[in-house]
């Protein structure tokens, strides 16, 4: 829940999310090591080959989105967009 909670989701919009990602095998689940009822998820090579090959157009909306801030809004929006 903690990626949700992160991402200002919904608990059932965003495990909609993830559960398309896993059968896309975009991302892949493990145990967490430390606390056997939590799951982790993290971006597989085919998820991060397809991230890289949206990332211009992802760069595209983000400037067009921006255009019109000042430097420092612009800074932090990106770096609320990147964490």
């Amino acid at each position: 829940m903690e990626i949700i909670d992160l991402h200002n989701l919904e608990a059932p919009s965003g495990i909609e999310i993830i559960k398309r990602l896993l059968r896309n095998k975009l991302i892949e689940e493990f145990a967490d090591e430390e606390d056997r009822r939590a799951k982790r998820i993290q971006i597989t090579k085919k998820g991060a080959e397809e991230l890289e090959s949206i990332e211009p157009q992802i760069t595209k909306i983000f400037t067009k989105f921006t255009e019109n801030l000042e430097l420092d809004e612009k800074y932090k929006s990106s770096v609320y967009w990147i964490n």
